[in-house]
Parts: C-alpha cells; structure tokens; sequence
C-alpha cells in the first residue's frame, strides 16, 4: 500500500491525525489511497483501507488523478462502468 504517513495531531483535536482524520491508535491507522475507479463517464472515486471515500482526490479523472500520483499512489485505477437505471417501469 502506497501513502501512508506518519501520525500528526491535529491542531484542535489532538487525538486525529491532521493529515487522514484517523485516531493514533486505529489498526489500519495513516494508510492512504486503497483504491482507485475510474468510471466510464470520466469520474473518478477514491477509498482508504477502510473503504471511506476520500472526497479530496474524487473528481474529473483528468483533473484529480495527477493528485492521486502525487499523494503517493503507485497502483493501477479499476476501471468501471456503472450500469445505469435498473429499474423497469410497467
């Protein structure tokens, strides 16, 4: 796993790291981007290893993805398809 950090207090909470929000004693503490989906509509979500989006590296994929490099990620983005309305009016 790519990104990860040591753990830095935050200013008012001193319990949370400033840098990722997660308590100091948390198992899967400091870890960055886990996954990366690119979606077919030019979109891109991002989850840590706890599977919480992290809302700052989400966006345009063109625009938000030199982001995701810069924070340290190496891997490869899943690229997906979301399937549309599957509801079926009578």
């Amino acid at each position: 796993m790519s990104g990860t950090h040591t753990f830095e207090p935050d200013r008012k909470y001193p319990w949370f790291c400033k840098r990722c929000g997660y308590g100091d004693r948390e198992r899967l503490k400091h870890h960055g981007i886990e996954d990366v989906y690119c979606w077919a509509n030019g979109m891109t979500m991002v989850f840590d290893a706890r599977g919480q989006q992290m809302p700052e590296y989400q966006g345009v994929t063109d625009e938000v993805m030199p982001k995701i490099r810069a924070a340290g990620w190496t891997g490869e983005p899943i690229h997906a398809e979301w399937p549309g309305n599957q509801s079926e009016t009578a």
